[in-house]
């Protein structure tokens, strides 16, 4: 017997929350069929595992209280003890899309490979991507709920150009590939993602893909939100200094805009333009640079999106979105856009009064 290792690195947005959801939900279905999911991870995506080899954590890291080069050494540690005292002979599945993400150099991909090469006589690393033209205006929209600022347009689709050049992050990837190890790209289906997952596994795995018709599939329950919506959150971010807003306030606030009708996300001309100048329409890919299957076809000839401008939201659209924010209890601030600037201090001020008075009640 050998212990293979199947590590899914994403990409963001193609899915993950629903897969890792679904692959802990069926934990005993798949040990029955000799896949294993690590017991030492604290939830569904194994972060800590992208966290413990990258060298900018960011705010990721703080969730995973890793700052800094010696929370990196220390929580490698950590992985080094579990997987000693955890792995068996078998198949082992490892997800996080934060392995596609944060893990951005050469140096650091090469110390994770050599890490788990060290537990596994096998890895196969499996990424899903998806068009950049479907992709951006649903990864702006993340951004923005995160609490940037920039609008949808060239700059950000340039600054944001790591992320959209598939082409580039496979080359990245393959390049330190070791022996005993595989790297395979999928193409994203919308509505199907998760189970493609897992029949790639399945294959893998060389366990029969009817097993996918058995699972139990975990839905994402985050709803859309609309342009309206992205474009207010976008307003008042800057009202929220570091500190003054919890996560907790921040999901409360996503929640309730997400409750509110308004349009649908599109893709702006600009960043439209943006893919087309730098061929990534299709993530730096001919189709002749990936296996021929029905799948790839139909992610190349997928018809073309949506494409429309934002039109900035009117004072009526701001007035009528706050309402609706108060209506919900939640705390926002009437947005003059004309005057927006000159009154960053005093509103910021505003809200940090408001936001501790209610944590504290």
């Amino acid at each position: 017997m050998t212990k293979r290792l199947i590590l899914h690195i994403g990409r963001s947005k193609t899915g993950t929350t629903s897969f890792q959801e679904t692959l802990r939900e069926n934990r005993e279905l798949l040990s029955v069929n000799r896949i294993q999911i690590p017991p030492f991870f604290k939830s569904a995506n194994h972060g800590a595992l992208a966290l413990a080899f990258s060298n900018q954590p960011g705010r990721i890291g703080k969730g995973y209280a890793v700052e800094n080069e010696n929370d990196r050494f220390n929580l490698q540690n950590e992985l080094a003890q579990s997987l000693s005292r955890d792995i068996t002979d078998g198949i082992w599945v490892m997800t996080s899309e934060h392995l596609g993400s944060k893990l951005k150099s050469e140096t650091e991909i090469r110390s994770l490979f050599t890490f788990l090469s060290k537990y596994f006589d096998e890895i196969h690393i499996l990424a899903m991507i998806r068009r950049p033209d479907d992709l951006a205006a649903s990864a702006y929209a993340e951004s923005i709920k995160a609490g940037r600022t920039w609008n949808f347009d060239e700059a950000y689709a340039r600054k944001a150009r790591r992320f959209f050049n598939h082409f580039a992050f496979a080359n990245l990837w393959k390049s330190q590939l070791l022996p005993g190890m595989s790297f395979e790209l999928i193409p994203f289906q919308k509505g199907a993602s998760v189970q493609v997952l897992f029949n790639a596994i399945f294959i893998k795995a060389q366990v029969s893909t009817d097993l996918t018709r058995n699972l139990h599939i975990t839905r994402d329950s985050n709803k859309a939100m609309s342009r309206e919506g992205i474009q207010f959150l976008q307003l008042i971010n800057p009202m929220f200094p570091p500190g003054v807003m919890t996560n907790r306030m921040r999901r409360g606030l996503i929640q309730v805009l997400s409750e509110f009708e308004g349009n649908s996300l599109t893709l702006t001309p600009s960043v439209y333009q943006f893919f087309l100048d730098n061929d990534l329409l299709t993530g730096g890919f001919e189709q002749s640079d990936l296996p021929a299957s029905a799948q790839w076809s139909a992610w190349f000839s997928a018809p073309k999106v949506k494409v429309a401008d934002w039109p900035d939201l009117t004072h009526e659209q701001i007035e009528e979105l706050h309402q609706w924010c108060e209506s919900q209890s939640v705390p926002s601030r009437r947005i003059q856009p004309a005057t927006m600037p000159s009154s960053l201090v005093k509103i910021g001020e505003t809200l940090r009064k408001v936001l501790i008075r209610r944590r504290r009640g």
